[in-house]
């Protein structure tokens, strides 16, 4: 409980505490850069000309590329940058430097960790050459400055010239943006980039804590999904900013590096899958989710091939699955927020900074842009943190509204059913239109409605009653006319509504188009005459219930049950079952009797499935605690209400059998017996007749196992 409340407490507000206190460090880093190589820093060192030669078979030597012929190949980088992107050719760079400053002690940097080798040759006015190795695959304690990343010191002289060649080799995107500060600049960058990245990556680990928290609260797909996600992130990050497993872990084996590669592959897919579940593809765009799982499985497999063929393959088929997953964000986002999604609205406020942050990183990976690795990637950490900050707060505050909404369902449907109750006790013994003053029922009809918050209340569980304002709305007595049918496939369809085709279809079969247009708009006009024209609403080719104006029973059960099933299978609290016990109190019956035509059916099916579950899971919450008796008379109101299930009579028969209620259990195998020969035609299964043996046995008193669902 404790931990739980703290979860609450401190998750909610985690987000936005981490998001205020690391964008600053930040955005301070990112405004005090290093001083670069360029025309602008002639106080210091001025380039009199940057050059470039691609060396696609990776064998010159420098005493090749310094020597004609190949010294006239070298091609100015002055308009295209130092970006070479995703490439085998190593890349040759010619800098001559002049120092215009009194100072001697300089560092050249390259501003890229992901580089695995950079070869630096320096000749000195006297002929000289010096050569110094950095780079990711090259062991920190043998690094020209042991432990740092791509940094060579040097060494010139004021007012003399030097030329340095640079021969670089990666299998990540290859950009070099060359940075040259003085000794004491470096130091102090060193100074503030170890503060800054310690507020990242601590950041990240102490949001990984949070939804660590959260999922173990909360063990949801969503939750889980964005746990996986934030744990990726955060390796992610701490691999690219070059605190690898190299210095943590100075002496580790070559399945690390694999591993390495592994968790930057999976980052496309555990993003989208988590967008996926949050967006409810499922629900609201079945077709943009099937591309979903596509492109997931797509990642996740080569996430796996990662493990043998890292390198190349991986960036780039990282770079492919990020570009994938943003384009195919950009597009459902907006679609599933038109389609009624309210979360979309926040999913696009806090995602689009990082999707477009992606789709700059994939420009970058391909050399379409000139920005440097350091912005590109500062840009999406803080996109990354944005995000998840965001998300990690919204998900929070989703569910504890859900279970706050589960509370305020059943407080709903107590009300409700206390006062229809009423009401139906009350027109059994008194005429059809009793007069106000008689009846004395005219503040709790007219309560209901300011108590529910909604106008309309429709009954659907064992019956169909629309009431309005407290007075129940009467349809045509004869049959069951167009508009109750109508009606019934609205509400059918739950909160996503009904497709108009589907109602075109089950209405009017055999009709042409226009006839059948101009009756489904006929009868949909006297439907709102008859119930309220604010209660039905037609967006595009759905007609759904308004929500704010109606509240259905079928709809409320639906919610408050499927998420009593989930807190039942996660964390069965006291509260948790008392909700329960009354929300199968409320369950009066099948969806809309008397109504057969399939999507009905098939909404009555699929309530039935979910009360059964919530009946199933309570019995053997209590049977498990040792209390069989109310295990029994929950299996008993889940046969008395709805259409039975075998797996509720077996249930029924251990319950008996645990009591030694003998003659009473050989009596419920016999009804179950009966009904499944009447309704389907078998007989019992083997586990059914496997109770009913030991229900007949003299001393057998066995207590089953429990049932599997």
């Amino acid at each position: 409980m404790y931990v739980s409340k703290i979860c609450e407490r401190v998750g909610s507000r985690a987000a936005a505490f981490i998001f205020s206190l690391i964008s600053p460090c930040i955005l301070f880093a990112a405004q005090l850069p290093p001083i670069p190589l360029s025309d602008q820093s002639a106080n210091f060192i001025e380039p009199s000309q940057i050059e470039a030669l691609l060396d696609s078979s990776s064998n010159l030597t420098f005493e090749d590329v310094s020597a004609s012929p190949w010294r006239e190949r070298f091609q100015s980088r002055a308009e295209k940058g130092f970006n070479f992107g995703v490439t085998k050719d190593a890349v040759w760079l010619h800098i001559p430097l002049r120092n215009l400053t009194p100072l001697q002690d300089w560092i050249l940097l390259v501003d890229n960790p992901r580089l695995q080798h950079v070869d630096l040759f320096l000749r000195t006015p006297s002929g000289e050459v010096q050569h110094a190795r950095s780079g990711d695959a090259v062991a920190p304690a043998v690094r020209p400055l042991a432990g740092r990343e791509v940094a060579f010191p040097l060494l010139i002289e004021s007012g003399k010239e030097v030329e340095i060649y640079a021969r670089i080799t990666t299998t990540a995107p290859l950009t070099a943006p060359l940075q040259a500060i003085t000794l004491h600049q470096y130091l102090h960058q060193t100074r503030i980039s170890a503060v800054v990245l310690s507020g990242i990556v601590g950041a990240m680990l102490l949001l990984f804590v949070v939804a660590m928290l959260a999922l173990w609260k909360h063990p949801k797909a969503p939750m889980r999904a964005f746990t996986a996600m934030v744990f990726v992130q955060t390796v992610y990050v701490l691999v690219q900013d070059g605190l690898s497993t190299e210095y943590l872990w100075p002496d580790h084996p070559e399945w690390t590096t694999h591993v390495k590669f592994f968790f930057i592959s999976m980052l496309a897919p555990v993003a989208l899958y988590y967008s996926s579940l949050t967006l409810n593809f499922r629900e609201y765009a079945p077709r943009i989710r099937q591309a979903t799982l596509a492109v997931v499985a797509l990642g996740i497999a080569s996430s796996l091939l990662s493990l043998w063929l890292p390198g190349q393959f991986t960036y780039m088929t990282a770079t492919w699955l990020s570009a994938l997953t943003a384009t195919l964000l950009l597009g459902a986002i907006p679609y599933v927020w038109m389609c009624g999604n309210r979360d979309a609205r926040t999913f696009l406020l806090s995602g689009l900074p990082l999707i477009l942050s992606a789709l700059s990183v994939v420009a970058h990976n391909f050399a379409l842009i000139r920005l440097s690795t350091s912005d590109v990637f500062m840009m999406y950490k803080l996109a990354y943190l944005f995000f998840i900050s965001t998300q990690l707060f919204h998900t929070l505050g989703r569910l504890r509204a859900e279970k706050n909404d589960a509370i305020g369902q059943i407080q709903k449907m107590r009300i409700w059913h206390d006062v229809s109750a009423e009401l139906d006790s009350t027109q059994a013994s008194t005429p059809v239109q009793p007069p106000v003053k008689q009846t004395g029922l005219t503040s709790i009809r007219h309560a209901v409605p300011q108590i529910l918050n909604q106008p309309v209340l429709i009954r659907t569980l064992g019956r169909c009653e629309v009431w309005r304002d407290g007075d129940r709305v009467r349809f045509a007595s004869r049959g069951v006319p167009r508009q109750q049918i109508m009606l019934s496939l609205v509400l059918a369809g739950g909160t996503r509504g009904i497709s108009r085709t589907v109602i075109l279809d089950t209405l009017w079969p055999h009709s042409d188009g226009d006839l059948a247009e101009k009756s489904f708009r006929t009868t949909l006009y006297r439907l709102r005459q008859t119930i309220g024209a604010d209660v039905l609403q037609q967006s595009a080719s759905v007609l759904s219930l308004n929500e704010e104006v109606a509240w259905a029973e079928n709809i409320a059960f639906e919610e408050l049950a499927s998420s009593l099933i989930q807190a039942i299978k996660s964390n069965p609290e006291p509260y948790v079952i008392e909700n329960a016990l009354d929300a199968i109190q409320l369950y009066e019956g099948d969806f809309l009797p008397g109504f057969d035509a399939p999507p009905v059916a098939a909404q009555r099916e699929s309530l039935r499935r979910i009360f059964h579950g919530l009946i199933i899971l309570l019995a053997e919450h209590h049977i498990t605690k040792g209390d069989a008796r109310t295990g029994l008379d929950i299996y008993r109101r889940g046969l008395s209400c709805s259409q039975p299930a075998e797996k509720l009579f077996q249930g029924l028969l251990r319950c008996h059998l645990a009591l030694g209620q003998h003659a009473e259990g050989l009596a419920a195998y016999e009804r179950c017996r009966a009904f499944l020969l009447e309704h389907f035609h078998v007989q019992p299964s083997a586990e059914t007749e496997r109770l009913k043996n030991a229900l007949a046995a003299p001393q057998g008193q066995h207590f089953a196992a429990p049932i599997k669902h």
